[in-house]
Formats: structure tokens, C-alpha cells, sequence
């Protein structure tokens, strides 16, 4: 799921700098050269990815939970990581929902996805495994 994380935020970023460059008129800019005429495109790989991405965070709380029921004897534990991933896996409910329901597109849609990234890059790095 971080891989996918990872893979959604590159084209959140392509696309925001692309549109940024877009609206002031950089026509020779890098990112209006490679990328303007692929920006639907590009916004669609993210929404998929960010999809795919909540898909295996799912499995992941489901996997985790299922490790600590085995190795702990209880179901959840309150550890850092196990509730960081859960509040991780509640924003990126609320990032699909917002897409889906809400229609948030664009520059807004791919903000959501650079904070649910930055957020994933806390819980992978920052916080430590647990210790028993």
C-alpha cells in the first residue's frame, strides 16, 4: 500500500505543477511540455492508485489484526502504529468519499492526496514497530 501511496503522490505533484504552469501561461515549462496533454490521464492513475492503495491498507489492518490476536491474544492493541494506520486508513476513506460523492477534483483532490501521503510518510518512518 505505500508503494501505491508513494505512486499516487508523484502524479498528485505532476499534475498540480502542471496545472499550476498551465494557468500562468508557461508554455514551455517542463512539466506543460511532458505532461499537458496527459493531465486527465494523470489524474486518473492517482484516483485509481489512491483506490488500490486504501484497498491493501484494508488488508493490512485486517493482516494486523489478525498477527495480534495470534502473537498478543487480543485483536487491537492500542500501539502507535496500529491506530496511526487505522486514523491513515480513515483519511483515505475520506479522500475517496470526497472524490466520489463529493466530486472534488483537480488541484483540491490531488492537496488530499499530498496530505494522506505526508501523513503515510509519518506512520512508515517516524513511528518505530511495536516491542513486546
Amino acid at each position: 500500500s505505500y508503494g501505491l501511496i508513494v505512486f499516487s503522490s508523484i502524479a498528485a505533484l505532476i499534475y498540480i505543477l502542471t496545472d499550476r504552469d498551465l494557468k500562468r501561461k508557461k508554455i514551455n515549462s517542463f512539466f506543460v511540455v511532458k505532461f499537458s496533454s496527459s493531465l486527465s490521464l494523470i489524474q486518473n492513475l492517482e484516483y485509481k492508485a489512491t483506490i488500490l492503495a486504501f484497498i491493501f491498507l484494508s488488508l493490512g489492518l485486517i493482516a494486523s489484526s489478525i498477527w495480534t490476536a495470534v502473537y498478543v491474544g487480543k485483536h487491537w492493541i492500542w500501539d502507535a502504529k496500529q491506530v496511526l494506520l487505522f486514523i491513515l486508513w480513515i483519511f483515505y476513506g475520506f479522500v475517496i468519499h470526497a472524490r466520489i460523492i463529493k466530486h472534488v477534483k483537480g488541484r483540491k483532490g490531488s492537496y488530499l492526496t499530498l496530505v494522506g501521503s505526508l501523513f503515510a510518510f509519518i506512520v512508515f518512518w517516524l513511528v518505530g514497530h511495536p516491542t513486546f
